[in-house]
């Protein structure tokens, strides 16, 4: 058996030993540097303090790979060939993450049990996502600021616990409805459809029951809590969730995207300092008009 075969093999034992012991270990694989958002990445490590059942993880984003690199295009992509690609990606990618830990000395070498690949790449055919082997691929190239609210960091951390589910329980890897019922495993042909389901956080009973008849009892009601988005709390706290992501240049409650426009970072002043810091804004904007006027009538 050659060094390779030998490596391959080792993925996949240390993949099929992985199991269903809890927590269910997701990895998080961003493609592009769009996605680099410290905001982002709080937001959903911050759901790890709150489940019992999954743990997510980012993986560094210096790690190469076809997949990633194909996905880190600003064109449409078919979505059929991403799939042949990614096909293999938990093997794969599975074998550079053990030499990464071998190298760096990791004492902790399990590999995840399911990967998420996201992107902002976008799909010819309108989809934004495509499941296959041990991965869900996330692609938001249609995601534009007329989506919000909620914020497109909401929708990863939507869509990253949707496919979250697909990866734990085999049942819910294919849409299970038609009809809109704003359930986060709902059939959402186009990207804008999804934001009603992040919006309500809703799992709907069918789903709670499938989750709890075939996972683990209590599956369902955690993930309810965490579509939820009680826990988020509110930037009147100093301890919450919002107001720690704020810190970071991010009101969830204004910013759209990954980072804030101008305009929001001029609702975002507006809203901590009042009409006192309005005024103090509005005049340095007319001191720098006048001087550039003195300026130029000088000149």
């Amino acid at each position: 058996m050659s060094e390779m075969q030998r490596d391959s093999a080792h993925v996949n034992d240390v993949l099929a030993s992985s199991g269903p012991n809890w927590p269910f270990r997701v990895a998080i694989v961003t493609a592009g540097d769009e996605l680099q958002s410290p905001a982002l990445k709080l937001f959903i490590l911050a759901m790890n303090g709150r489940l019992h059942h999954f743990e997510f993880e980012f993986i560094p984003a210096d790690i190469p790979d076809p997949l990633l690199s194909t996905l880190d295009v600003s064109g449409g992509l078919d979505r059929e060939d991403v799939r042949k690609i990614a096909r293999d990606f938990p093997d794969r990618f599975g074998g550079k993450l053990l030499s990464a830990m071998t190298d760096y000395s990791i004492k902790d070498r399990r590999l995840p049990d399911y990967f998420i690949v996201i992107s902002m790449a976008k799909f010819v055919d309108g989809y934004y996502n495509l499941r296959t082997k041990r991965i869900s691929v996330i692609a938001l190239g249609d995601w534009e600021a007329s989506m919000s609210p909620p914020s497109i960091i909401e929708f990863i951390q939507a869509l990253i616990v949707r496919e979250a589910l697909a990866g734990v329980c085999p049942s819910l890897q294919g849409s299970q409805h038609f009809g809109t019922r704003a359930c986060i495993c709902d059939f959402n042909q186009e990207l804008a459809d999804v934001r009603l389901k992040v919006i309500t956080g809703f799992l709907c009973s069918q789903c709670r029951n499938t989750l709890d008849a075939e996972v683990h009892e209590g599956l369902a009601s955690e993930v309810g809590m965490i579509l939820s988005k009680d826990w988020i709390g509110d930037l009147h706290s100093s301890a919450s969730l919002a107001s720690s992501i704020e810190k970071f240049g991010v009101n969830l409650f204004i910013t759209a995207g990954l980072v804030p426009t101008w305009k929001e970072r001029i609702l975002n002043t507006l809203r901590e300092d009042g009409f006192k810091e309005f005024i103090k804004f509005l005049y340095a904007i007319l001191l720098a008009g006048f001087l550039f006027y003195l300026g130029w009538k000088k000149g």
